[in-house]
């Protein structure tokens, strides 16, 4: 595959890192855990957003270990508040970004959990194009500023 050249056109910048969680009701047995593993998602219905397709090639993994068996994996729309209504419901458990789920936690609705001893980092990055305009290159640093105080 060649290439994109629009892609150089970019510049990315790296905001914050974070993991991905798993995300159960506060009375939920795994929510006193520091940490799951393989075996506890065997028979689990998990809660993911609509981008992951297991159709697609190659298919994106999902952020469980790779030797885990779900039951099920129920896609939802990429609204945060959905996916823990549904988790509240007991439809399954979630595996979101561990930052939107922080005001979550805090208010008690749900608890996270750690995916194995060891969570995959992600950076999350914002991306304009090479020289980004004065009001552009503003935003990015609040942003960033906003980020880093939250």
């Amino acid at each position: 595959a060649k290439p994109d050249r629009r892609a150089e056109a970019l510049e990315v910048h790296p905001l914050f890192e974070d993991t991905m969680v798993a995300v159960v009701p506060p009375d939920h047995p795994w929510a006193s855990r520091p940490f799951v593993d393989a075996a506890d998602f065997d028979g689990v219905a998990l809660i993911v957003f609509e981008p992951y397709d297991p159709a697609r090639v190659p298919a994106l993994p999902l952020p469980i270990p790779p030797d885990a068996r779900p039951a099920r994996i129920v896609p939802t729309p990429v609204v945060t508040e959905l996916a823990v209504e549904m988790v509240l419901a007991s439809r399954g458990i979630a595996l979101l970004p561990a930052w939107p789920m922080r005001p979550y936690v805090e208010a008690g609705r749900v608890a996270t959990v750690a995916i194995t001893d060891e969570p995959e980092r992600r950076i999350w990055s914002t991306a304009t194009r090479r020289s980004p305009s004065p009001p552009i290159a503003g935003f990015v640093g609040l942003l960033r500023a906003h980020i880093a105080s939250a």
